[in-house]
C-alpha cells in the first residue's frame, strides 16, 4: 500500500508537471535555460512533491475509502484518486487557459470556449492517469508522463537543442553611468569576465559627456553626432517624430541594413521596420513593433502607473513573457530577490524599487535576446539604466568613506547593489557575446559617470509642476519638466517670442514677507528656460509667493524633499569598441560622444558626413581600416520628410 500512494502521488505530481512543460514548449521551447534548473524544476521536484502528496493526501483518500462503501476498498481508492486529480486539474485550467490561449488567439470565443473544452479535457486525462496508475503500475505510463517534461529540459538547457542565435553585424549596448573605478574593482576580484575580455580584445577609454544632461538630449546626440540645437530634442517631452536629423541605425536602414532597437530613449512612436523597436520606458504609449510585443511597453507602464492588475492581466503577461524569451533562470533569480531581500532585512523603499529594477533589466535581457533570434537585425542598439539607478541611491554603501553616518549594518545589507548591477549588465554581455561572429563589432556607451555627492545631508527644492503652471497661468504656452532640483521650461511652438517674459516671470517672484527672490531663471543655450528655487525658501514655507498677476503658498508650489541619491553624474563617460577594424588593445585617452557615429561610419565601410561635427577615433582602428580612406558627402539628414511611423 505504501509503494501504490507514493506511486499514484508522483503520477499525479508528473502529471501537472507535463501539462507545464507542455505549455512552455508551445510558448517558447528554450524556455529551460539551465540544466540544474529543468531538472530540478520539472522532474525532481515533482517527483518528491508527488511522494509527499502521496503519502499525505493518498493516505488521506486511503482512510475515506474505507468509511462506508459498500465497493472495495481498492477500487473506491482508485476512484476517489482519480477523481481529485480532475477536481484539481479543471479548476486550474480554467483559470489558466483563457490567458493562456490569448496569446495565440484574440477571440473571445477561442480563449473562453476553448479554456472550458481544454479543462474538461486535461481533467479527464488526468483522471485517467491517477486512476490506472493506483489500480496497478503500468509501466508504459511512465515514459508518457516523462517525456514532455524530459522533452522541454532537452531543448531548451542543452546547446544542442537551443541552437545558436544570429549575431548583429554591429551591436551597441548603452550602459548610462559605467565607471572604470567600479569595473576595476570588480575585475580585481575576478568579475566582470566578459566586460574585461572586451576591453583586452578591443579599444577602450574615456569619453567627454554632453549637455544638457537629460538622457533624451544625450543619447540622441550619440545615436545622431548632432548637438541639441541641430537634432531637435532639449527636453523630456518630444518623441522620434521631433527628430530632426538621421541617427547611425536611420543611415544603415537607408541602406539596406536591418535594424533592431531596445530601450533606446525618443523612438517613440516606433518606426515600422523590417527589425523591431521596443521605445524606452520613458517614451510615451505603449507602442512596439512588432505590435506583438506591445505588452513589454504595457507591463513597463503598468509598473510606472501603478495600474492595478488582475489574476488575468498577470497571467497575461507572464505567457507573453514566456512566449518573448523570459527564461526559467530569470524567474528564479526574481524569486531569489525577494526572498533575499525579506531574509536580509532590506526595508528601504528604495532597496524595493531596486529589486523591481533588477528584475525588469534581467527580463529586458531576455527580451532583446529572443527579438534577435525571432528577427535577426544587422544592427542592434540595447539600453539599459540599471547601474546608473544602482549608483544613485546605493554608492554610499558602495563607498561609505564618503558619508559618515552610514553604519556597518546598512553596509552589509546593501553594500553590494552597485556591484549587482554591473554583474547583471556583464551576464547579458557574455549572453550576447557568445552569439557574435568574429566580424561584428560590438560597442558598449556610458554617457557618463559617477561620484559621491557634493553634499548628501541637503535637502532639494523643486518645483510642483502642475499646480506651478496653473498659478502663473503657463498652460498651454509652455512645458515643464523636473530635473533633479532644476526644473526646464520649454516654450510651445508660436511661443518663442514670449520666453525673455516668462523668464522675468520667474526672475521677479517675491516671498511676500521674506522678502527676497523665490527662483532663479536663466536661459540656457538650447533656449529652455531654467527654474531653481532659491535656498532662501527653505526657511519660508509658511510664506506666500508674489508674482505678476497673482500669489500662491509656498507649499503649493515648492517641494522639499530629503536628498536620496548619494551620487551624482561625473563628466567622463565610457567607451569600448571590439570586432572587426578594431586595433585589439588600444586605448582612447580623451574621446567625446560625437565622435562614436563618425567612428561607426568608417568601421562599416560607410562616407562621412561633413556635417559632423565629431571626430573618427583614430586610435581605435586597425591597418585595414585605418588604411582605407572614406569618402565624403555633404549630409545623411532627410530633406525634411517626416519618416514613416505607427498611428
Amino acid at each position: 500500500m505504501l509503494w501504490k500512494l507514493t506511486r499514484s502521488g508522483i503520477a499525479a505530481s508528473l502529471f501537472f508537471a507535463s501539462l507545464l512543460a507542455g505549455a512552455t514548449l508551445l510558448l517558447n521551447p528554450r524556455f529551460v535555460d539551465h540544466l540544474g534548473y529543468g531538472v530540478g524544476v520539472f522532474l525532481a521536484l515533482p517527483v518528491l512533491i508527488g511522494a509527499l502528496l502521496g503519502q499525505t493526501v493518498g493516505r488521506g483518500l486511503d482512510r475515506l475509502a474505507h468509511i462506508g462503501s459498500s465497493e472495495d476498498p481498492r477500487r473506491a481508492l482508485e476512484w476517489l484518486a482519480g477523481t481529485a486529480t480532475a477536481f484539481v486539474a479543471f479548476p486550474i485550467g480554467l483559470a489558466l487557459l483563457p490567458a493562456y490561449l490569448g496569446t495565440f488567439s484574440a477571440s473571445e470565443f477561442a480563449r473562453y470556449g476553448g479554456a472550458i473544452v481544454l479543462a474538461v479535457g486535461l481533467a479527464l486525462a488526468g483522471a485517467f492517469a491517477v486512476w490506472a496508475m493506483t489500480k496497478r503500475s503500468r509501466w508504459w505510463l511512465w515514459p508518457a508522463l516523462l517525456v514532455l517534461p524530459v522533452l522541454a529540459v532537452v531543448l531548451g538547457a542543452t546547446e544542442w537543442g537551443r541552437g545558436k542565435a544570429p549575431g548583429s553585424r554591429v551591436l551597441m549596448v548603452a550602459m548610462p553611468g559605467l565607471s572604470w573605478k567600479v569595473v576595476e574593482d570588480l575585475a580585481d576580484r575576478g568579475e566582470m569576465p566578459n566586460l574585461v575580455r572586451l576591453r583586452r580584445e578591443g579599444a577602450w577609454g574615456d569619453v567627454r559627456s554632453l549637455r544638457p544632461s537629460m538622457a533624451t538630449a544625450v543619447w540622441t546626440s550619440i545615436a545622431s553626432g548632432k548637438m541639441p540645437d541641430e537634432h531637435g530634442i532639449l527636453g523630456f517631452n518630444e518623441t522620434a517624430e521631433d527628430v530632426q536629423v538621421s541617427r547611425i541605425w536611420d543611415i544603415l536602414g537607408d541602406r539596406g541594413w536591418s535594424v533592431g532597437l531596445f530601450g533606446w530613449p525618443v523612438t517613440a512612436p516606433p518606426k515600422r521596420t523590417n527589425g523591431f523597436v521596443v521605445p524606452a520606458v520613458s517614451d510615451p504609449g505603449t507602442e512596439t513593433w512588432p505590435v506583438e510585443a506591445n505588452f513589454i511597453r504595457e507591463l513597463a507602464m503598468s509598473e510606472k502607473t501603478r495600474r492595478d492588475r488582475t489574476w488575468g492581466r498577470y497571467c497575461r503577461f507572464a505567457f507573453l513573457g514566456i512566449r518573448w524569451g523570459v527564461r526559467l533562470s530569470t524567474l528564479i533569480a526574481a524569486g531569489q530577490e525577494i526572498g533575499s531581500d525579506v531574509v536580509h532585512g532590506r526595508s528601504l523603499d528604495t532597496a524595493r524599487l531596486f529589486t523591481r529594477r533588477k528584475l525588469r533589466a534581467k527580463l529586458n535581457c531576455d527580451y532583446f535576446a529572443e527579438l534577435r533570434r525571432q528577427r535577426p537585425v544587422d544592427f542592434a542598439a540595447y539600453y539599459t539604466n540599471i547601474v546608473h539607478v544602482a549608483q544613485s541611491y546605493f554608492w554610499k554603501y558602495y563607498d561609505p568613506t564618503e558619508f559618515p553616518g552610514i553604519s556597518p549594518d546598512d553596509v552589509a545589507r546593501y553594500g553590494d547593489s552597485v556591484q549587482e548591477a554591473y554583474r547583471i549588465c556583464d551576464d547579458f554581455l557574455g549572453r550576447i557575446l557568445s552569439e557574435t561572429e568574429p566580424n561584428d563589432l560590438v560597442i558598449i556607451l556610458s554617457d557618463h559617470g559617477a561620484e559621491a555627492v557634493s553634499d548628501a545631508s541637503r535637502r532639494t527644492l523643486s518645483l510642483k509642476v502642475e499646480p506651478l503652471l496653473r498659478e502663473m497661468r503657463l498652460k498651454g504656452a509652455v512645458e515643464a519638466t523636473n530635473l533633479g532640483a532644476r526644473t526646464y521650461v520649454r516654450m510651445n511652438p508660436g511661443q518663442e517670442g514670449n520666453r525673455e517674459r516668462v523668464r522675468r516671470l520667474f526672475e521677479t517672484a517675491r516671498l511676500a514677507r521674506g522678502d527676497a527672490r523665490a527662483f532663479s531663471a536663466r536661459v540656457d543655450e538650447w533656449g529652455n528656460v531654467v527654474v531653481t528655487v532659491r535656498p532662501e525658501v527653505a526657511t519660508h514655507f509658511d510664506d506666500l509667493v508674489l508674482f505678476q498677476g497673482g500669489r500662491a503658498a509656498v507649499d503649493e508650489l515648492v517641494r522639499a524633499s530629503e536628498v536620496l541619491e548619494s551620487a551624482q553624474m561625473s563628466d567622463t563617460g565610457a567607451i569600448v569598441l571590439q570586432g572587426k577594424g578594431v586595433a585589439p588593445g588600444s586605448r582612447i585617452e580623451s574621446g567625446s560622444l560625437l565622435d562614436v557615429v563618425p567612428t561607426l561610419l568608417v568601421l562599416t565601410g560607410h562616407d562621412l558626413a561633413a556635417d559632423l561635427p565629431g571626430d573618427v577615433l583614430a586610435e581605435v582602428l586597425d591597418a585595414n581600416a585605418a588604411n582605407r580612406l572614406p569618402g565624403m558627402v555633404a549630409t545623411y539628414d532627410p530633406p525634411g520628410a517626416p519618416r514613416e511611423t505607427l498611428r
